[in-house]
């Protein structure tokens, strides 16, 4: 079975990218200078106003506003201060398969059966350092090397779930209840599985990432980047590595920044019941999943540091819905949603937050059926 013809490659008929518009490099390369300028003025503008907030916030409760700045400003920084050392990781993830994969040694190794597929990307959720912060740039780079559609969303919703370091944080947030670990790993495997196999069965008839992202870079993630730079010495494509991580770092950083404070004003207004304050007798089941799933949404939480949240909130949330606010989350968050606009095309959007959410609710309410959980 071949998969080329839905894989959401890039397309030439557009011509961008590659300079066949007519245009010239000078006038690309001003358009590219705009861009960056624009993100390094939302840091130089953003930086100053958000540490002045935050110092102040103190103040302006003391005079009496009702609005708790001082949590959301905290809460703020950090969950910053968690995202950017991942994010860092999934830019040099993302800048590594644009300069040194191509898409010919790419299309040589993957496996041609379903299977083989499936599994190596499972194998690679296992192994790769990448979080829901910065996945979602390595997926569409991957998908832009023509691997096949299945695959990559396969390894979409895996590597947030079932990286090292969402392994071991979950370990240490259940030292007791070990079964939490092997559940989220295991069920996130169902989960990444079910969601890459509905995308073979039912071929995406149109591609699924953009030509390039809607915020884009001096050195934009192209087709052809590593051919054209295989000829090159080892400094130079180590340039042209640390080229493209600069990019994505600028692209991702408004959108992260944009993303956690909101994050940080919802996990404020939530804080009743992540704090296991809250009261939720009478509730039933099948709706307290469906909250949790929503609350994993909006609170926007990495995936290395979720696990604790959630294990505050044990006797407050039945184990069905805690399980799915482990696997939602990471998969399907507010930050990475952004990032989805960014680089992918509308319809992909809408058909894969349906079928994550779909899968991840069902598997919740499957545990709670089977289990009583």
């Amino acid at each position: 079975m071949s998969w080329g013809h839905h894989t959401g490659t890039v397309h030439d008929g557009t011509g961008r990218g590659h300079h066949a518009d007519g245009g010239s490099p000078i006038d690309a390369n001003s358009a590219d200078g705009r861009d960056h300028s624009a993100h390094y003025l939302f840091l130089i503008i953003g930086t100053p106003l958000v540490a002045f907030l935050i110092a102040a916030s103190a103040m302006f409760e003391s005079r009496g506003l009702p609005i708790p700045l001082v949590r959301i400003g905290t809460g703020a920084a950090g969950l910053i201060l968690q995202t950017i050392p991942f994010m860092l990781v999934g830019a040099m993830m993302s800048a590594a398969v644009s300069t040194f994969v191509s898409a010919d040694a790419l299309e040589r190794h993957v496996p041609k059966s379903l299977a083989g597929g499936l599994a190596m990307a499972m194998i690679g959720g296992l192994c790769l350092p990448v979080c829901d912060c910065m996945v979602v740039p390595t997926f569409a780079n991957l998908v832009r090397k023509r691997l096949p559609l299945p695959y990559a969303t396969a390894l979409l919703c895996a590597a947030p779930v079932m990286n090292p370091m969402a392994i071991w944080s979950t370990w240490f947030a259940f030292t007791g209840s070990p079964w939490m670990v092997a559940a989220r790993v295991g069920l996130g495997m169902l989960v990444a599985s079910a969601v890459g196999l509905s995308f073979a069965v039912r071929p995406s008839r149109s591609p699924a990432v953009r030509d390039l992202p809607l915020t884009r870079g001096r050195t934009p993630a192209c087709d052809g980047c590593a051919v054209q730079h295989a000829g090159q010495d080892g400094r130079s494509r180590f340039m042209h590595f640390l080229r493209h991580t600069h990019d994505d770092v600028m692209r991702m950083m408004p959108i992260l920044l944009s993303g956690t404070i909101a994050a940080s004003i919802v996990r404020t207004a939530l804080s009743p019941l992540t704090d296991g304050s809250g009261t939720i007798d009478g509730i039933g089941a099948v709706t307290l999943i469906a909250a949790a799933m929503a609350i994993a949404f909006l609170c926007s939480l990495c995936s290395t540091s979720d696990a604790v949240i959630v294990a505050s909130m044990t006797g407050v949330l039945p184990a069905s819905a805690m399980l799915a606010f482990l696997l939602f989350g990471p998969m399907l968050d507010l930050k990475n949603t952004l990032m989805l606009v960014m680089e992918c095309r509308p319809r992909f959007i809408i058909r894969f937050v349906v079928t994550v959410a779909a899968a991840c609710f069902l598997v919740a309410v499957a545990i709670h059926l089977t289990t009583g959980a």
